[in-house]
């Protein structure tokens, strides 16, 4: 694949693969239920839930041109802005 590339997931950052495209990617299965579970009480299939976030937060801050670190209420206050932000990166040649 060539860059700019686009690549959303919830895996932790530590556990991605060097390569994407080049590894046999498989998902965990689970029932609604348990996710929610799990997620009640702070957990996901990873780990704690805010050491999951807290991973890719400072990945971004490692390499801010390679890991975006969105929140979802910035995503909310300025959809328009943020959308075309993105477009942009993608265009980039």
């Amino acid at each position: 694949m060539t860059e700019p590339r686009l690549f959303g997931t919830h895996t932790p950052f530590p556990s991605l693969p060097k390569s994407v495209k080049e590894s046999r990617l498989s998902l965990p299965t689970f029932t609604l239920e348990d996710a929610f579970e799990t997620f009640c009480n702070g957990v996901n299939f990873f780990g704690p839930w805010w050491s999951h976030v807290l991973g890719y937060w400072k990945a971004s801050i490692d390499r801010p041109n390679k890991v975006l670190f969105l929140k979802y209420e910035d995503l909310k206050e300025d959809t328009e802005f943020h959308v075309k932000e993105r477009a942009a990166q993608l265009l980039k040649v």
